[in-house]
């Protein structure tokens, strides 16, 4: 029989934020303390998904949670040897499955990383990326960088 003959229907939920060239920078003040990663663009998105660049933020709307695929990507630069890390946080509560930690080993060197995972949300949630340093007052550029939210399935 083979897979061509079988439909496929997919939940056509998804959202996705993006920087491109250097286009957001966190100025992380104190070390090993998240900042909200903000002046994001508004990549495609589905009804029931709102984006806000500006704050960066994913929310999810009416009817529309579920489990959905996450994944959070970036080439970062930072002026100062230091270990950056960021995470994905639902509802300011930090995802510790959706992360990454990246060491910039020479000031302003670029470095990349990524995370996925999967996350269970709830009508209204919001979905935001926050970074830190292990190093007060360093300030990190994000080269570029993707957080993409896919529908897999309805709750559990």
């Amino acid at each position: 029989m083979g897979i061509r003959n079988k439909k496929i229907e997919l939940n056509n939920l998804y959202g996705e934020l993006y920087t491109y060239e250097n286009s957001a920078s966190i100025a992380c003040g104190t070390a090993d303390t998240y900042y909200d990663v903000t002046g994001l663009t508004k990549g495609l998105y589905s009804s029931n998904i709102t984006l806000n660049g500006t704050a960066g933020t994913i929310t999810i709307g009416n009817n529309a949670g579920g489990i959905y695929k996450a994944d959070l990507m970036a080439s970062i630069q930072a002026d100062k040897v230091s270990v950056i890390h960021m995470d994905l946080f639902v509802n300011d509560v930090e995802k510790q499955n959706i992360a990454y930690s990246r060491k910039i080993a020479t000031a302003n060197q670029t470095g990349s990383a990524s995370g996925s995972g999967i996350l269970d949300l709830n009508d209204g949630d919001i979905v935001k990326a926050k970074v830190s340093s292990d190093i007060n007052s360093t300030n990190v550029s994000l080269v570029q960088m993707n957080i993409n939210l896919y529908k897999v399935r309805s709750g559990l």
